[in-house]
């Protein structure tokens, strides 16, 4: 476990080795201080540095650059490796005689194939898309008294 102080000496992007200070991106367990905010970063995701911060525009730069991390070239680039895996993924259910990846995966669990979880995402589709728009209506009402208050 490290202390990894941000800098954004290279650019913006949260896995650029040298926009950290030491140098090198940080990793699950590191402390992270940035401005004046410290938080710890629990596995892969910020989700629990944004939860603490209250600043809303660097709340958007940490989920920014947690959303584009491993897609700006470099070592940490994982996208080559992403479309091998589902090329892999692909030739395998192929091999298999499955139509694709999920055909092959889905075999054995409790939704059986594709038909019934599409069917199921239907049934849930509905109240989940009414939960999100209340959810939608309060975070827009938190974001006005941000406003409001300077944030």
């Amino acid at each position: 476990m490290a202390t990894k102080t941000w800098t954004g000496a290279t650019d913006t992007a949260w896995a650029t080795s040298t926009n950290w200070s030491p140098v090198n991106a940080p990793a699950g367990g590191d402390d992270v201080i940035v401005g004046a905010s410290t938080f710890a970063i629990a596995g892969s995701s910020p989700g629990t540095a944004l939860a603490s911060l209250t600043n809303r525009e660097l709340r958007e730069r940490i989920m920014q650059a947690s959303l584009n991390r491993g897609g700006h070239g470099g070592d940490n680039d994982n996208r080559a490796i992403v479309a091998q895996t589902a090329k892999l993924r692909a030739e395998r259910a192929a091999l298999l005689g499955y139509k694709n990846h999920a055909d092959y995966v889905l075999q054995d669990q409790t939704a059986g194939n594709i038909e019934a979880v599409n069917k199921l995402l239907g049934q849930l589709a509905p109240p989940a898309v009414a939960n999100a728009r209340t959810e939608a209506a309060d975070i827009r009402k938190d974001m006005v008294g941000e406003r409001s208050v300077g944030l």
